[in-house]
């Protein structure tokens, strides 16, 4: 009765196994399919361990005094190991894995011996230069010098304030008895101031239409319209000053206004 059971446990137990086996096995087939070259190296894996394992199969089934789970799990333990090399193979990167080169690959005797070997070729590593920075250049700051103030050429007392901001040239000069300026505006017309040396009476025409206008407390300018343009003169303590402009009357008035005394 009791070896009875000992051969349905046995029967059994082989039974589980060997559906375990072939279900793992039907596994590592269909991952092998896909590359005849892991196929190959599994057969070949499975050719040098196969006498290993039936040997330890016979041995063990003859040991009869072996219990049965002990017999089986040497059993076990054999697929395991075919198994485990199985899916090593799988496992192989694909630069490890040589592919059969040429349109046969049955790897059958006659193949073999007229294909030659495959020629590997060492794939060369380009490194890429690390760019070079060149150093960015500091820009040197260009020093623009700033203009010249016209009261420091100016030879007289008077002088009209930033007249270096307000016109685009001045030419000075001097003569016997006056100090005279021309100056340009941005528009391009042309203003004349003149500064004499003590008090005088400039020439006026007598086509000139004259008046008065107090330019300053306790100062009244002389005024005169021709077709030349407008003249204001008047004086500042001991001398006499006058403008003269094309642009009308106001722009005469706003630069007698901007003179001051500057020595």
């Amino acid at each position: 009765m009791a070896d009875r059971k000992h051969r349905l446990d046995d029967k059994l137990l082989k039974q589980a196994f060997l559906e375990l086996a072939q279900e793992e096995v039907q596994a590592q087939k269909n991952s092998l399919a896909a590359d005849p070259a892991l196929s190959l190296q599994a057969e070949e894996s499975y050719q040098n361990h196969a006498p290993h394992v039936r040997w330890l199969i016979r041995h063990n089934t003859r040991k009869k005094k072996q219990t049965n789970p002990i017999r089986w799990l040497s059993v076990a333990a054999a697929l395991l190991i075919m198994l485990w090399g199985g899916w090593q193979l799988t496992q192989l990167p694909a630069q490890d894995v040589v592919t059969p080169l040429g349109p046969d690959q049955t790897g059958s005797p006659s193949s073999q011996g007229e294909s030659s070997p495959p020629a590997w070729t060492t794939t060369p590593l380009i490194t890429a230069a690390p760019p070079t920075i060149s150093p960015t250049p500091t820009p040197t700051p260009t020093v623009t010098p700033s203009p010249t103030p016209l009261v420091f050429a100016w030879s007289g007392n008077y002088f009209p304030a930033n007249a270096e901001h307000l016109f685009e040239a001045a030419e000075l000069s001097t003569g016997e008895d006056y100090h005279l300026a021309v100056l340009t505006s941005p528009t391009g017309h042309q203003l004349r101031y003149i500064e004499f040396k003590e008090r005088a009476i400039p020439h006026t025409s007598n086509e000139a239409a004259a008046s008065y206008i107090q330019l300053k407390p306790g100062i009244i300018a002389f005024v005169t319209a021709d077709a030349t343009g407008t003249t204001l003169t008047w004086d500042e303590d001991i001398q006499t000053l006058q403008v003269h402009t094309t642009q009308g009357r106001e722009a005469a008035i706003a630069l007698a206004l901007a003179i001051e005394k500057i020595k």
